[in-house]
């Protein structure tokens, strides 16, 4: 997707696990709970995971640690696999998953109307996308798109026409260049996927504390965080948030700055709203954040995200007039 001088007026979506949670995928805040099952036999890591109640910040820690000795390295290891166990057990989950919330209403289906985003931009590392979305293929007449594309990164020849499950142990490697064809609808991972491998078979995946270094080394992410904020900055850019926590600086600087000298507008799809924003309750600094007071909100919807494709004809006019109003 080329933005280097506009076109201006775009309209992208940033995804965090809220919108993977719609189908049963676990919440960061969840997923303490379920390592501490896995780990149970290593003290120290359930300590960890009961004070700080955030694994990232744990794994991030003791990745750091782990040069120290075996002891340590043999800790990274181990909350670094059971993280890892608890993501294909959610990706055999998802694969069994109906995409669609419900088939009865073509105009309100899910893949029509995250088709109508200009890019896709998420932060989750599960395969919920790579399994079941195809923009617009309901109705031929009607599609926008001919396919996805996940720049830099080759889908097989086939990879539609195995079924989702069959697609689960596919390695998918990255190619050297983030460009796509242009009637191919981009999602860009920004902290990569669990299937995601360079040249020499390492894995891009970005889960854990030091997540600007890790993006820093990579091509393939860096890329993708430029791409961002290209979008972001083109002038007038209409982003629809669906599920993300504001707990990434290196995405909130974007937001930020995109905010306060490009014009971008915001639309919050959280059942938080605008608690969301909140600093933790032993935070020090208890005034709005940064990225908080710079955004334009020009919508926010409480409500399941799910219900306004099923039920809920306000949520899913809110959307639409987000979308579509002054373009």
């Amino acid at each position: 997707m080329r933005v280097q001088n506009g076109p201006r007026n775009l309209r992208i979506g940033l995804l965090g696990a809220g919108f993977t949670r719609s189908w049963g995928g676990w919440l960061a805040s969840e997923l303490v709970g379920e390592l501490c099952g896995r780990v149970d036999e290593d003290v120290e890591l359930l300590r960890r995971l009961k004070e700080t109640r955030n694994f990232e910040q744990v794994l991030g820690e003791i990745r750091e640690e782990a040069n120290r000795g075996p002891t340590q390295q043999c800790r990274f290891d181990r909350l670094q696999q059971a993280v890892l166990a608890t993501f294909d057990e959610m990706n055999q989950m998802l694969a069994t998953q109906q995409f669609e919330f419900d088939i009865r209403e073509p105009d309100r289906r899910l893949s029509r109307f995250l088709a109508e985003f200009d890019a896709i931009f998420t932060l989750n590392q599960d395969l919920l996308l790579e399994l079941h979305y195809v923009p617009g293929k309901d109705i031929e007449s009607k599609r926008k798109w001919r396919a996805t594309a996940y720049p830099g990164i080759a889908l097989p020849i086939d990879w539609l026409d195995v079924i989702p499950s069959g697609r689960l142990d596919q390695e998918l490697f990255e190619t050297g260049t983030i460009e796509h064809d242009p009637r191919d609808q981009p999602i860009y991972k920004l902290h990569g996927s669990v299937n995601w491998r360079t040249a020499d078979g390492s894995r891009i995946v970005v889960i854990g504390g030091s997540k600007d270094a890790t993006i820093r080394g990579s091509t393939l992410l860096s890329g993708y965080l430029e791409a961002f904020r290209k979008c972001l900055s083109a002038g007038e850019t209409k982003l629809m948030v669906i599920g993300y926590s504001f707990a990434d600086d290196h995405v909130n600087d974007l937001l930020t700055k995109a905010s306060v000298h490009k014009g971008l507008k915001t639309y919050l799809v959280n059942p938080a709203g605008l608690s969301v924003f909140d600093p933790p309750p032993n935070a020090l600094i208890t005034r709005p954040n940064k990225v908080f007071s710079a955004l334009t909100l020009t919508g926010m919807l409480t409500r399941p995200f799910r219900d306004a494709f099923v039920s809920d004809r306000l949520s899913f006019s809110s959307f639409q007039r987000f979308l579509h109003g002054n373009r």
